[in-house]
């Protein structure tokens, strides 16, 4: 064995011995480093929309305009699923304006004799 290889085999051992026994760092190091750390980063932003008045700012009026707003939409919605009912068929005795009234109801609204 030469004296170069013996040179490299005592080296690497001694990497070894190193690598085996790393020494713990200090504790007042890891304590300053966590500080520093900690004073970098950035406050923690507020998630958006979270506040007393959350979830109802649809409502510009508060529940009243709510409850307005939701019998509105119902409404709307009967009239177009059941449609309106003719003046004349209120009001046989209408004027002469309205005779030319064409009726889609006037087939429903003629007494039969059954």
């Amino acid at each position: 064995m030469s004296a170069e290889n013996r040179d490299d085999e005592m080296l690497e051992d001694g990497f070894a011995a190193l690598r085996a026994a790393a020494p713990e760092p200090r504790p007042a190091f890891i304590e300053g480093l966590m500080a520093d750390a900690l004073a970098e980063q950035p406050a923690p932003a507020q998630a958006p929309g979270r506040g007393p008045r959350h979830g109802r700012r649809w409502l510009p009026f508060g529940w009243p305009g709510g409850a307005a707003l939701t019998g509105a939409a119902l409404g709307g919605l009967a009239l177009g699923y059941l449609g309106l009912v003719p003046v004349d068929a209120l009001y046989p005795d209408a004027d002469a304006g309205f005779a030319g009234f064409d009726d889609p109801y006037s087939a429903l609204l003629q007494e039969t004799d059954t």
